[in-house]
Order: C-alpha cells, then structure tokens, then sequence
C-alpha cells in the first residue's frame, strides 16, 4: 500500500512540475522555472564568431545578456554546440 501511494505522490509531482514551478500554487511569475521539470532555452549555433563583437552587445530588458557556450542534445538525439 505505501509503494502505491509513493507513486501517485512521485507521479502528482512529476506531471506538476512539467508546468508549474516549486513555488507555492500562488507564485504569479509566468517566467518563474523555479524546480521546473523542463525549461525552454534559446541557442544560437553555427559560426557566431564573426559576430561576438554585436552579440556581446545585445541588451534585453535594459540588461547585457550574460552568453554561455552550451552543449545540448535534441529531442531526436541531435547534439548542438552553440550560445546561450
């Protein structure tokens, strides 16, 4: 019986956090990825070398964006090495 409700438990969760953050049910930030199972990013790939100088300088929100290289893999399995 406790294995079967230890289930439920982990699969609630699971399925919560595919959406939602760990905040509270009142965490009114929609960009909040606070223990979020998935979060969306965005990669530039391909030669960007030739552009660091402009992409270093992008601002969003009044901000410079902090750019790291990343490696990630696609859904299908495809790896991609780029900036995040």
């Amino acid at each position: 019986h406790d294995l079967k409700a230890a289930e439920k438990v982990w699969n609630d969760a699971f399925e919560y956090f595919e959406s939602n953050c760990g905040h509270t049910r009142h965490c009114n930030r929609s960009d909040c990825t606070f223990k979020k199972r998935s979060i969306p990013y965005h990669i530039l790939t391909g030669s960007v070398l030739p552009f660091w100088s402009v992409l270093k300088n992008i601002e969003y929100a009044g901000d410079k964006l902090n750019m790291k290289v990343v490696r990630a893999q696609t859904s299908c399995g495809r790896r991609i090495i780029g900036i995040q």
